[in-house]
């Protein structure tokens, strides 16, 4: 549900309705996707925006339980967890990470999220799934007080935390071998790493190739930077390198500022 387009008939059908609110899933429906009325057109939620809000919300209602995201995901669930007095694991992506994230804690896992667009809501359900995720996304809605919005709970929630805009960008290779030019710019990061990116420092490097004592060998790179975060890896379904994007700021503007530069550098880094 987040490719181009694929909202255009519900976007449609909501004007005419004059509808609040849009709740997608793809075909097999263990995805959701969530569009708003911002001003005079709509717009969709990023996965972080639905998952942060969802994760608020289970918490507020006071179930007990711990939460867990990934490492490409925005660190902002974290921290509420961490406000809320809640573990929030960390792990690789993927739900076959997620769905066990709490096991052996001695914490039910009442939420876990991916950025793209994988929520579980319900601990019964040891995956990904749309429908209920779509659900408790209009119970949260429904019980908003006349006049207040989504836009309204997220403000509340960057008011208190600061702003964490989140994105992605991507390089397609192309030609005989694909791989090979994959692992030609993992390899060449790894022997050059930034001491910069775009306008912020780099903090910290953490290379999961090898593996820590948290997770798993994985072919990772996270860049920790002041006011945000880099994280590059290999697909793995398509000969792509992904890089997640987040910037930070108790400043929302400053904080898409900070998000448009990391994203015009990333986009440099991943073509050598």
């Amino acid at each position: 549900p987040e490719e181009p387009g694929t909202l255009d008939l519900a976007i449609a059908l909501a004007e005419v309705e004059d509808a609040d609110l849009i709740l997608a899933n793809d075909p097999d429906a263990d995805r959701l996707a969530v569009a708003v009325k911002r001003g005079l057109g709509w717009e969709r939620l990023t996965g972080d925006e639905i998952g942060v809000l969802l994760g608020s919300y289970l918490m507020e209602s006071g179930a007990a339980g711990s939460l867990a995201s990934t490492i490409v995901s925005s660190s902002l669930l974290a921290k509420l967890a961490a406000a809320d007095g809640r573990t929030c694991h960390m792990t690789l992506t993927g739900f076959k990470w997620l769905a066990r994230a709490a096991d052996g804690s001695g914490s039910p896992l009442l939420f876990a999220y991916e950025e793209a667009l994988g929520y579980a809501v319900n601990s019964k359900i040891r995956d990904k799934d749309g429908i209920s995720a779509g659900l408790v996304f209009a119970e949260m809605v429904g019980g908003l007080d006349e006049g207040q919005t989504v836009d309204n709970l997220l403000t509340a929630i960057y008011t208190e935390h600061g702003y964490h805009f989140t994105s992605q960008r991507s390089a397609r290779f192309e030609g005989e071998d694909p791989m090979a030019q994959m692992e030609e710019l993992m390899g060449s990061l790894r022997l050059n790493p930034p001491s910069m990116i775009g306008p912020a420092n780099v903090e910290s490097t953490v290379d999961l190739i090898d593996g820590t004592s948290e997770y798993s060998p994985s072919n990772v790179l996270i860049y920790n930077l002041d006011g945000g975060r880099v994280i590059i890896r290999p697909s793995g379904t398509e000969p792509k390198i992904k890089a997640y994007i987040e910037a930070i700021d108790a400043d929302g503007d400053t904080a898409k500022d900070r998000l448009s530069k990391l994203e015009a550098a990333v986009a440099g880094m991943l073509t050598g």
